[in-house]
């Protein structure tokens, strides 16, 4: 018995590159149904919930596949032990697809990640995929993270195209946050009816844009002021903490560490502009 099993490991890493390749590099996907279990689960951060057995495979390569037709992964690293396969992998692909949504854009990217499979039996049962959704956001410029500013590292980030003053180029920010997938349309809703009100021009909001995908939420906001600093002057308005108060049904925080606004702050850290790098940004 004990000479079956590194034979089994190997057979459990082969399945593992033999699904990813040809799901992904070739949508064999009726060749490859065999090796899920009936009740297969994956585990995909920022990706829409799947349903059970190989169609939940097929779910997320389809996905990705209509949002990036020439999609190409690389297996780079495949490691077994015991029930579990560890795999290390670079994808490539061209935005040319809809992508929950989000209109094509042309851009490439490339993602390294990393992922963890359980097999039971020669058939894959579970997987655990990397959080790399905010990576490919960011890559196909549907996420610009904002940019540090002068304060302690957290308390601002504004300014992906300039902070000038009010009446200038204004300030950007980009509020990173969970979403409980399917309520994208109750939250645009909530800010809908508050924009009716007064609160965006206490708060100097000059455009708003929300952004979904899967469980991530993106709030693109351009004020007048820093965001922090348009926070604070509309933190006192009523309508305020009532649209807090409906969102906190369906808005989390991204961060297991947040204590407040400002810790859903994204940090710019690189930006281009008329072929020439801009601003400095400050990592944390």
């Amino acid at each position: 018995m004990q000479a079956e099993r590194p034979a089994e490991v190997q057979r459990n890493k082969d399945i593992v590159r033999l699904v990813t390749e040809k799901g992904f590099n070739e949508g064999d996907l009726d060749g490859i149904h065999q090796y899920f279990t009936p009740d297969y689960e994956v585990h995909a951060p920022g990706v829409p919930p799947l349903p059970p057995g190989a169609a939940a495979f097929s779910a997320a390569v389809t996905l990705w596949r209509d949002a990036f037709p020439d999609i190409h992964v690389t297996v780079e690293d495949v490691v077994g032990e015991g029930e579990q396969v560890y795999c290390r992998f670079t994808t490539r692909g061209t935005h040319t697809g809809p992508l929950m949504g989000m209109p094509p854009t042309g851009r490439q990217v490339t993602i390294h990640e990393m992922s963890c499979h359980r097999l039971a039996g020669g058939q894959v049962a579970e997987s655990w995929i990397g959080d790399n959704v905010p990576n490919i956001l960011h890559q196909i410029g549907a996420l610009v993270p904002a940019q540090h500013g002068a304060q302690a590292a957290g308390e601002q980030a504004a300014g992906a195209h300039g902070t000038g003053p009010r009446g200038g180029a204004g300030h950007r920010s980009v509020i990173v946050a969970r979403i409980r997938p399917g309520s994208e349309a109750d939250v645009a809703q909530i800010w809908a009816q508050s924009d009716t009100t007064d609160l965006p021009r206490i708060a100097g909001v000059r455009r708003r844009e929300l952004y979904g995908l899967g469980d991530l939420y993106v709030h693109v906001l351009e004020t007048e002021e820093p965001g922090d600093e348009a926070v604070g002057a509309a933190r006192q308005h009523e309508e305020f903490g009532r649209v807090s108060e409906r969102l906190a049904e369906f808005i989390t925080p991204y961060l297991p560490t947040w204590q407040s606004p400002k810790d859903a702050l994204a940090v710019r850290f690189y930006a281009w502009e008329n072929g020439q790098p801009s601003g400095e940004g400050t990592a944390r």
